[in-house]
């Protein structure tokens, strides 16, 4: 809770600091805030009054009309799932210890 709490105050001076009124093109207005308490935890859940400058709308109305193809997006995401990462992570340090057992690892380094 304290946590929850003195994240708040750093957020509320960080949003109220000189530095924020400074570097800001636009205004993102809140129009609630609510702090909610869910199991033995708090959640912060919050509306914004956001509008997009008319560029950014017109880039997300073109991606928005594109035809997106779900197996090559589900096929591309599998590249960066847990599984993938785990396997090549161990394949690099199998090399690595490989190489340190043939007496390779670092050797460029000594030279």
């Amino acid at each position: 809770m304290r946590r929850i709490l003195a994240g708040l105050l750093c957020l509320m001076a960080l949003l109220s600091s000189p530095a924020a009124t400074i570097a800001h093109a636009d205004t993102i207005g809140v129009k609630s805030a609510e702090l909610l308490p869910e199991d033995e935890d708090y959640v912060l859940n919050a509306q914004f009054d956001l509008a997009f400058n008319p560029t950014l709308e017109e880039a997300l109305q073109k991606v928005q009309a594109l035809r997106w193809n779900p197996a090559k997006l589900r096929a591309h995401a599998e590249q960066f799932s847990e599984d993938v990462f785990i396997a090549r992570f161990r394949s690099v340090l199998m090399t690595a210890l490989e190489q340190k057992k043939l007496g390779r690892l670092g050797a460029d380094d000594a030279a």
